[in-house]
């Protein structure tokens, strides 16, 4: 095989895209919408300064030593309170959700505290590589931090409560797959390697509903916006959502708002 062709090969494994260190000013905003055509994983890790991101109808703070993903199919915003400085870098491939997953990523979208010295490291070094489109060098600094923040995980990860790390990983879970029809809470237990019973117990001792009952109102909250901010016909709007049947899925919608789809698009373009 040649040198370009296993290139190619480990590419398809891991792939490092873009990135760089980057200053975000005050009053900038950067949105992710989850409808975008994106195959890739944003990796960004605070240097400096204090930001805010939006995601899932709940908003955090972020700060030096702070660590967030940004997943396909997610909708994110985030933008700074002062003036913010970080590392981003995209990533894809095949093997980047389980080596994210390794490393807390499949439990939790924002790593805390994760305040050290080697890996801002590589994260220097991997975006110093990009622009001289050295992915084998880029590729191997993204695996040096992903390392790095493993030993440091597994440390921080022994002192948290199992349930509350479900509980996170069972919201993110929908959070990022809501739109598949068969997400069910058969499915959710079993990836999560749980019993149904327990998910439910933990979940609903968390939020106050069950895992489904959120995710219909994940759902619903997401067609609602849609209905406002787009053209795109009921029909559409279901099955983006996760609903193969429009007819239930307008049951759905009349059950949480108490109009039909079409009626609650009609009351809003009237105001």
């Amino acid at each position: 095989m040649k040198d370009n062709d296993a290139t190619v090969s480990e590419q398809k494994e891991l792939c490092i895209l873009q990135g760089a260190n980057e200053e975000l000013l005050p009053n900038k905003i950067v949105h992710y919408a989850a409808d975008e055509n994106r195959d890739y994983y944003a990796l960004h890790y605070v240097t400096h300064g204090k930001g805010r991101i939006v995601y899932g109808n709940k908003e955090y703070s972020l700060k030096k030593g702070d660590m967030f993903l940004i997943s396909p199919k997610s909708e994110i915003t985030y933008f700074s309170v002062d003036s913010w400085n970080y590392y981003w870098v995209n990533v894809s491939g095949a093997k980047v959700h389980s080596l994210l997953d390794e490393v807390g990523f499949g439990e939790w979208f924002i790593q805390k505290n994760v305040d050290d010295a080697e890996i801002e490291q590589a994260f220097r070094n991997l975006t110093g590589a990009i622009p001289f489109s050295d992915s084998l060098t880029a590729t191997g600094w993204f695996l040096v931090m992903l390392g790095r923040l493993r030993k440091l995980e597994s440390r921080k990860f022994d002192g948290r409560r199992m349930y509350e790390r479900h509980v996170n990983a069972a919201m993110q879970y929908i959070a990022y797959n809501y739109y598949y029809p068969d997400l069910t809470l058969d499915f959710l237990a079993r990836n999560l390697a749980i019993s149904k019973n327990y998910l439910c117990k933990i979940f609903h001792d968390s939020t106050g509903k069950t895992p489904i009952e959120y995710l219909i109102d994940l759902r619903m909250e997401t067609a609602r916006k849609r209905l406002t901010q787009s053209n795109d016909t009921v029909s559409e709007i279901a099955k983006t959502v996760g609903y193969r049947d429009p007819l239930y899925f307008s049951k759905e919608f009349r059950k949480k708002y108490g109009r039909s789809p079409v009626q609650y698009r009609k009351e809003f373009t009237e105001k």
